[in-house]
């Protein structure tokens, strides 16, 4: 590792081993504007969405919770998680990434393609071949989630609730399949018009831009309604066309969609009265009876911020560990162990306040 790093350096500069972006162009491989980087920190993070990654929760991280056996179990996988997906699986990556910068001079989008001159000239025939199979797995097992998912979305939430109530359940299979190939279908069309898939998840996460703080909200704002939602879902798409009409370069576009879409979604919420039955009801399903105390918000607030400190702090001392670089490694791991004691105590007081919480909803009740 010690060679790959001289060489690194000696093709690339010592920032190119940086943790962190620059937001000059002197001497750094990773360059971003300020307000790019402002954009990524600040905004992003909470107002975008996109498949696998809702702010505010989705089906995928639902489907992971809701296989636990309890809700602190829940919890802490989700916890482990993150860990796993962000902060050891990239540090394979990121290896053969700078080898591949070492041993194929390429640059820009070209870049990319080191991955593949890797496999071509390092993996042996039944290796590289089991990998070409498990890319194409991959690519399938995505394509078939989007579309079932959608033809879900399609027969559950639009032609069964709205168009044909009483219909049998094999009568929804049949239409299921039909919008199974109509979307399939959508997909080919659209397909000329992208030049990558990385453009397509680009375009995608625009569509979502703004519709990431409706999703926060509607777990604490009783006043949110399905109304809010629908209009957070369809407010990004005049300003993304917009914004790809007269090529607004990101963030501008972005943080426009984002600004637009929050205006129209709070207004909406603001101007329509919601259901105050269902919105009670699905208060008391996810609080209980009795509203959560200020203390159990500001609890679960910096039990975050001692989550992203752990997160942050093991992907970056691994990385130092394989930079060979041990006494910021040491500092990062300390910190990383601090954060996940101070998490550990933070949760186990909220989960105290969520147990206090319901023996009181208990006894009143029960109470004669």
């Amino acid at each position: 590792m010690e060679a790959l790093k001289e060489k690194v350096v000696a093709k690339h500069g010592e920032n190119f081993l940086s943790f962190f972006p620059s937001v000059s162009d002197e001497g750094s491989s990773f360059v971003l504007g300020l307000g790019a980087l402002l954009t990524y920190i600040g905004v992003q993070w909470w107002a975008a969405w996109y498949p696998g990654a809702e702010p505010g929760g989705g089906g995928y991280i639902a489907q992971r919770m809701m296989s636990t056996r309890s809700e602190r179990d829940a919890v802490w996988a989700t916890l482990f998680f993150q860990i796993a997906h962000y902060c050891l699986r990239p540090w394979a990556w990121i290896v053969v990434a700078l080898a591949a910068s070492v041993l194929y001079p390429t640059t820009g989008e070209d870049a990319k393609l080191g991955y593949v001159y890797a496999m071509r000239d390092f993996l042996p025939e039944g290796l590289r071949g089991l990998l070409l199979a498990a890319f194409f797995a991959a690519y399938m097992s995505t394509i078939s989630t989007q579309i079932n998912w959608g033809a879900s979305l399609v027969v559950n939430d639009l032609y069964k609730r709205f168009l044909a109530p009483a219909a049998s359940e094999s009568h929804y299979v049949g239409v299921a399949r039909w919008a199974t190939v109509a979307l399939s279908a959508v997909g080919l069309a659209a397909t000329p018009f992208l030049d990558s898939i990385s453009q397509a998840w680009g375009l995608l996460m625009q569509f979502g831009a703004g519709l990431g703080g409706v999703l926060i909200a509607r777990w604490y704002w009783q006043r949110v309604s399905a109304e809010s939602e629908i209009a957070a879902m369809l407010a990004p798409i005049p300003p993304t066309l917009a914004a790809l009409y007269f090529d607004w370069e990101f963030p501008a576009g972005f943080l426009f969609t984002v600004l637009f879409t929050t205006l129209v979604w709070v207004g909406v919420t603001f101007l329509v009265k919601g259901d105050d039955q269902a919105a009670k009801a699905f208060s008391q399903r996810v609080h209980g009876k009795t509203p959560p105390k200020t203390s159990f918000y500001l609890l679960a607030l910096l039990s975050w911020l001692l989550a992203v400190v752990l997160a942050y702090s093991i992907l970056f001392g691994i990385g130092k560990l394989v930079l060979l670089e041990y006494s910021a490694a040491g500092i990062y791991l300390a910190a990383a162990a601090a954060s996940a004691l101070a998490l550990q105590w933070t949760m186990r007081h909220s989960e105290q306040s969520e147990q206090d919480k319901e023996k009181h909803t208990k006894d009143v009740l029960t109470a004669p």
